[in-house]
């Protein structure tokens, strides 16, 4: 059995990844790390082994919070560059259908 501040690393590692992941579009791995990175927070928060190293835990939790903001922030950017591409895409199918209706 893992301990706290071993969960707490991984929840860590995993966001930092998704972060990455996000930012470089690769969304089918990223929903696979999401998937890891929710089951590991399920098993913190049902872990019950008391540990000494609680304050290291909280610091790795603290961080993958900030983490977790930007991992927001990755995605929002990412839905943005999305959407702006498909209104360029229905805007040159809008143009191509009016220039064939000229002709």
């Amino acid at each position: 059995m893992k301990t706290s501040e071993e969960l707490a690393a991984s929840i860590h590692s995993l966001t930092r990844t998704l972060i990455e992941q996000a930012q470089e579009g690769e969304l089918s791995s990223f929903y696979e790390t999401l998937r890891l990175r929710e089951q590991v927070l399920s098993e913190l928060e049902t872990h019950t082994q008391v540990s000494g190293n609680n304050e290291r835990t909280e610091m790795l939790l603290l961080e993958s919070r900030t983490l977790n903001e930007q991992l927001q922030q990755s995605l929002t950017e990412e839905q943005k560059k999305l959407l702006d591409e498909r209104s360029k895409l229905q805007r040159g199918d809008k143009m191509r259908k009016a220039y064939g209706d000229n002709q």
